[in-house]
Formats: structure tokens, sequence, C-alpha cells
């Protein structure tokens, strides 16, 4: 399972959440959807929750983690 984390804010009150765009291979990733997330269209938000998933599925295959 792979979890798609989204940051409601300003970026340094998430540490947290920014340390997981760091990672390499795990099951959580991270944008953030910044201040006004309501400003982005439905199509910049659905590509940014799917940006992190396709990278981390190579990289999941590649090292056997997932089959």
């Amino acid at each position: 399972m792979f979890w798609q984390f989204v940051g409601f804010g300003l970026s340094r009150d998430l540490r947290f959440l920014c340390s997981l765009e760091r990672r390499t291979v795990d099951n959580a990733g991270y944008f953030g959807a910044g201040q006004h997330p309501t400003s982005r269209s439905d199509a910049d938000l659905y590509d940014c929750l799917m940006k992190e998933f396709p990278h981390w599925l190579r990289a999941a295959r590649m090292l056997g983690v997932i089959q």
C-alpha cells in the first residue's frame, strides 16, 4: 500500500511531511498543496497526488519489495 499525504498551509509548519519527500523506497509520499489549495484545478491536484507513485512502484519492484 502506498500512502500519499497532502499538506495544507505553509511548508515550514509541515516539517515532518516534508521529510517524506527525501525517502527512497518506502510507502509514503507528500506534496504541499499550499495555503490556498482551492485555487488549484482538479487536474493539478490529481497529478500531484499521483506524481510519486509510479517512481515508488518501479523502485519497489526493482528492490523486491513487491512483485
